[in-house]
């Protein structure tokens, strides 16, 4: 299991926020926490920590450069979901 920092403050987890932002440049596609990356199976149920002030982990949005990234928890690649479908 990942340890990762308690939200200070309630926050959305980064499904709730993906639920909304699904298919768009600032959908959350991974997590990057003292100098590991996460996918976003591996983070789904973390806080997106939006409303805190503490130095917490730092999302991968789909837009960002994160090509030959890998999760340092489970090894697999860390890539934009398909969005067949989405309009």
């Amino acid at each position: 299991m990942i340890q990762y920092p308690q939200a200070q403050k309630p926050s959305q987890t980064v499904t709730e926020y993906n639920s909304i932002s699904y298919g768009k440049a600032w959908a959350i596609i991974g997590m990057t926490w003292e100098g590991k990356a996460y996918c976003l199976d591996c983070v789904c149920n973390w806080p997106t920590y939006e409303n805190d002030d503490i130095s917490g982990p730092i999302p991968v949005f789909s837009s960002d450069d994160y090509e030959n990234m890998s999760c340092d928890s489970c090894r697999n690649a860390i890539y934009a979901p398909l969005m067949i479908g989405v309009n």
